[in-house]
């Protein structure tokens, strides 16, 4: 009686993984049939590795550009207090408040 209730399982095993397959099989043919209608014959579209270096290149000297705002915020507010004229302290805000507003 063991024997069978074994077999049953695997029987039951088997089922779902030949379930698990057809509906896997199913997935990558509609996958594949989503890429070939966006074929572009193997290669990237015209100008996609240059725009893609571009990018690269923007967001690294956007990222050099916000850490140099920081550092000249950081600079301005360590100087701050060391300004004892009026009219200095009041552009020296106008420039801190400035920066705040592009950080």
């Amino acid at each position: 009686m063991l024997m069978i209730g074994f077999c049953e399982h695997l029987m039951l095993i088997l089922c779902q993984q030949r379930c698990s397959l057809e509906t896997v099989t199913t997935q990558i043919q509609n996958i594949e049939v989503m890429l070939k209608a966006f074929d572009i014959e193997g290669h990237l579209p015209k100008f996609q590795i240059t725009l893609s270096k571009n990018v690269s290149i923007f967001e690294s000297k956007l990222r050099s550009a916000k850490e140099s705002i920081g550092q000249i915020y950081l600079l301005l507010q360590t100087a701050s207090p060391l300004v004892t004229e009026v009219k200095k302290c009041s552009h020296l805000r106008d420039y801190i408040a400035k920066i705040e507003g592009c950080s």
